[in-house]
């Protein structure tokens, strides 16, 4: 049975293949970010957040959490300029790998799931900006 009589259309020769593939999987050349096509709901990462993150890095990614106050090393907060200024990407990573004494949680965070705790670093970091009415003089 031919591919047209099922109601597919076959793939394109094979020097078009590769092309053709990443069209109808959008993959290849410029990816969106994850987090765009996440259909999860808005408060994924803030509980994945609240399990994994809390602990060191406290409420507020402030860098107080209960561990620190234990002896545990402060994590950075997420409110330094540099934080601020650091890619999303940087927190994925770091929350896949590791950084410093941090243990990666790449094998208890599924991607979808570390991109929904990067939103919500994000929206933690925008929570302290200053207003624009409070900043003006």
């Amino acid at each position: 049975m031919s591919a047209a009589a099922c109601g597919r259309t076959a793939p394109p020769p094979a020097r078009r293949r590769r092309a053709w593939w990443r069209r109808a999987t959008g993959a290849g050349g410029r990816r969106r970010h994850a987090a765009a096509r996440d259909p999860r709901p808005a408060g994924a990462g803030e509980a994945q957040y609240a399990i994994f993150c809390t602990p060191c890095h406290g409420a507020a990614g402030a860098g107080d959490g209960m561990i620190v106050r234990h002896g545990f090393p402060a994590p950075p907060s997420y409110h330094t300029a540099r934080l601020r200024a650091a890619p999303a990407r940087h927190f994925y990573d770091v929350i896949g790998d590791g950084y410093g004494i941090m243990y990666g949680y790449g094998d208890r965070l599924a991607p979808p799931d570390r991109w929904a705790v990067v939103a919500y670093i994000r929206a933690l970091q925008l929570s302290r900006l200053p207003r624009a009415a409070e900043a003006a003089p």
